[in-house]
């Protein structure tokens, strides 16, 4: 198999199923600490994953985060090795109070990507060698408007309204170079367009024990989702080689408007961290998805249920020091594993990931910039399959603005 490298994403195991997904990490300050999200809560930051832990944004503070991601990929088989760069807008996110007790968030973030541009060969008795091109594109984006409500002292519940939107484009064509004169060139082109809503809740726990360290427990939940989406469907024959000039031939199947719908399944997620806080922080995660639910226009893709489980925190060594910056600086790490829903040649695809991060203060300011290193692997050479290795680095910012205090000097 031949690899070839595409710009914003470029993973050919993103062929399957909605594509490559990213919400589980795309914040660069949870990412940096294992990708654990579902006990996590702060002033300082939101987070999309858990709804409920909203309700830690402070009454009167405003908060905008961004950030950008650069990810450089080894892509490898038993006989052939590429490589790949590409960079990315992360997320934008907003959070700010409404009342004491409620508590929202806005935000931009990627669900999944789309990003392939690979060739298969094959040789065939009677009929010699075949190339199967396989080009994709695109991906699925979340809008989102979230809400985190404080029921008691230790306990918060929340959801975000979730509007899918987003396309993904597959082509697949075949090529009989050994046969240009009994065979026909074969192409199928799919194009999907997706709009809808959905929901998605959580729940927090946060009990402060004795040495004022603090007790999180974190339960996220979205219910199994029928996205309405719109596929144009085009089968066509042609002429020519993969690397020379094409003729079309005919129009097998055009089906410009077809109605159906993407059925994104069950997931439950549930995490625990204890945390000394302005110091220390160490928790784990556990998630599950139920993706042998999925389906696309009645199409399963054959997907298996993915489990990842990641650990992680951070430290800093003295918050309010007068002299030493770097002593005031986030240090976080972490790592994770999981079974993707990728079941390809009778194995589910693994992958696993470290990752480490910096949060750097700015001068006189609640704010921080923030950087994320994760090295992770993904899928295997055996059975012909393909590895990737990768590096991503995210760069983040967290602005933190107080609201509707008066400044006592001018």
């Amino acid at each position: 198999m031949q690899v070839f490298a595409q710009v914003r994403i470029s993973s050919p195991y993103s062929l399957f199923g909605v594509g490559q997904l990213r919400v589980g990490s795309y914040n660069v300050i949870l990412m940096s600490m294992g990708g654990i999200r579902n006990a996590m809560s702060s002033p300082y930051y939101v987070n999309y994953s858990n709804p409920a832990s909203y309700t830690a944004f402070d009454s009167t503070s405003f908060i905008f985060e961004g950030a950008v991601l650069t990810n450089y990929t080894n892509l490898k088989t038993s006989e052939l090795s590429e490589n790949a760069t590409y960079g990315s807008l992360g997320y934008i996110l907003l959070g700010f109070p409404i009342s004491r007790w409620w508590k929202s968030s806005l935000g931009l973030l990627p669900f999944s990507d789309v990003g392939y541009n690979m060739v298969e060969e094959q040789s065939l008795t009677n009929i010699g060698k075949t190339q199967t091109a396989y080009e994709g594109s695109g991906g699925i984006n979340n809008l989102f408007w979230g809400n985190g409500f404080k029921i008691t002292k230790n306990f918060s519940l929340g959801f975000n309204a979730i509007y899918y939107f987003g396309s993904i484009d597959k082509t697949r064509s075949v090529y009989f170079p050994d046969s240009l004169l009994t065979y026909l060139n074969t192409r199928i082109i799919n194009k999907i367009r997706i709009s809808d809503l959905s929901l998605n809740f959580g729940a927090l726990y946060k009990k402060t024990l004795k040495n004022d360290l603090v007790f999180s427990t974190g339960l996220s939940f979205g219910y199994e989702t029928n996205i309405s989406a719109e596929r144009e469907y085009l089968s066509q024959t042609f002429q020519g080689g993969i690397n020379s000039v094409e003729y079309f031939v005919d129009t097998i199947t055009y089906e410009p408007k077809q109605k159906g719908n993407i059925k994104i399944p069950t997931y439950t997620g549930v995490g625990f961290a204890l945390e000394s806080p302005d110091h220390w922080l160490i928790g784990a995660d556990f998630n599950w998805q139920n993706w042998e639910k999925y389906s696309a226009f009645g199409y399963s893709d054959s997907l298996r249920n993915s489990f990842d489980v990641a650990i992680g925190g951070y430290f800093i060594p003295d918050k309010h020091s007068i002299h030493g910056y770097f002593k005031k600086v986030t240090y976080r790490f972490g790592g994770r594993y999981s079974t993707t829903y990728l079941n390809l040649k009778n194995k589910q695809i693994s992958e696993f990931g470290i990752s480490f991060g910096l949060g750097l203060p700015l001068i006189h300011s609640k704010s921080t910039l923030n950087l994320g290193f994760e090295f992770g692997r993904r899928g295997t050479t055996s059975n012909n399959l393909i590895q990737e290795s990768f590096i991503k680095f995210t760069l983040g910012i967290s602005i933190y603005e107080r609201w509707f205090i008066k400044s006592k000097y001018h």
